[in-house]
């Protein structure tokens, strides 16, 4: 097993502390959020300081994390850096994603992934692998695409359909049988096909791996979960995603309602009034802050009484999908609905990217094409 050698302190970080430390950073991941966008992948100086910060720790095992904090305390921390750059905060969310699944990593695997103190992690579900079993492990052939953060990731992979030789391996209820398939990121191939306009900062493009070999270590099996561990790495990967991901768009939006109240009192319009004292766009205001704090609310109510069933013991992961996603999808809308109310009222204040509106219009209508908040859900789960 790899020796334990990690770069937090050996005293417990609490949610609180963490959530602390995302403020104090705000004026550095500000000040770097155009570089972010334009170098198309995080800065290297706000990368070293979430590592400092101890960010992409908050969901690994308490050996590596020395972490103790509840599902809304990480969602608080997501939506304190959103308010500074939304894909600086996405960065450290993607960074989640494995570090949660420890249930269904070995030990071994565990420590490899996690015990560097640049240890940071980049997953993706878009694309599914192909794993033959072999001695020791599995031959695996993939290409997974929106791989964000794959610039800073000292490790990475996606799910991948195992086979026996040119058989592929079926349950006994006659479904495919997955596993993750994580590797070193020198092990495989980037694709630069990153272009967009939202969430430009992410880095998100495209790996490929050809017949590597991934040994039993690295390999994430959801069925054989392990025990023991505290309840965080219990929750259904998508419920936790969806709720995590949704506090993004809030504090994305948050931030551009402040900068625009800041705004209005200095903007004259075209007949000379200012655009504070339009009744329009005071309407507008009250409005959108309305909506924003009550889709804030049904988030984190939501994330809370799902963590309290967690600890309790009575959890249903199934239970909660269509709870999880409709308060993200809710979350998600009435951030976007919010930046586009005031994107219109706020005339041609609103058009460059040194303002907030533009980049927080771009970050969120982007942020609203995944899958875990996609209107779509509303006709999976709204029934």
């Amino acid at each position: 097993m790899t020796e334990t050698t990690i770069a937090t302190p050996v005293t417990t970080v609490t949610g609180s502390s963490l959530i602390a430390r995302a403020r104090e950073l705000q004026p550095l991941v500000r000040e770097h959020a155009r570089a972010t966008e334009d170098a198309r992948h995080l800065s290297p100086e706000v990368h070293r300081a979430f590592i400092d910060a101890g960010f992409y720790r908050m969901t690994m095992p308490p050996e590596y994390s020395h972490q103790d904090g509840s599902l809304s305390e990480v969602m608080r921390v997501l939506e304190t850096l959103g308010e500074a750059d939304a894909s600086s905060a996405w960065r450290v969310w993607v960074s989640l994603g494995v570090p949660a699944m420890s249930a269904i990593l070995t030990e071994e695997g565990a420590a490899e992934m996690f015990s560097s103190p640049d240890a940071c992690l980049s997953a993706s579900e878009a694309g599914m692998g192909r794993a033959v079993a072999v001695d020791g492990g599995y031959r695996v052939s993939g290409h997974w695409r929106f791989m964000s953060g794959i610039h800073e990731a000292t490790h990475t992979g996606g799910f991948s359909f195992v086979f026996d030789g040119d058989e592929q391996r079926m349950t006994p209820d006659g479904q495919p049988v997955v596993i993750g398939t994580f590797f070193p990121v020198s092990d495989c191939k980037v694709i630069d096909v990153w272009d967009t306009t939202g969430l430009r900062g992410t880095g998100s493009n495209d790996v490929v791996v050809e017949d590597l070999f991934v040994p039993d270590q690295l390999i994430a099996d959801p069925s054989k979960p392990r025990m023991g561990l505290p309840a965080l790495y219990y929750i259904d990967e998508d419920n936790a995603a969806n709720v995590t991901l949704a506090s993004i768009a809030i504090g994305t939006a948050t931030a551009a309602v402040d900068w625009f109240r800041e705004m209005a009192p200095s903007k004259r319009q075209m007949d000379g009034t200012l655009l504070s004292d339009s009744p329009q766009v005071q309407v507008a205001l009250a409005e959108v802050t309305t909506r924003l704090a009550a889709a804030r609310g049904h988030l984190y109510e939501t994330a809370e009484m799902l963590w309290d069933e967690l600890v309790d013991g009575t959890y249903d992961g199934k239970k909660w999908f269509p709870r999880t996603s409709l308060a993200s999808v809710a979350a998600a809308d009435a951030a976007i609905d919010a930046v586009l109310t005031l994107y219109r009222v706020a005339g041609s204040a609103a058009i460059f990217r040194t303002g907030l509106l533009d980049r927080a219009m771009r970050d969120l209508l982007t942020l609203g094409a995944h899958k875990t908040v996609q209107r779509m859900n509303l006709l999976k789960y709204g029934g």
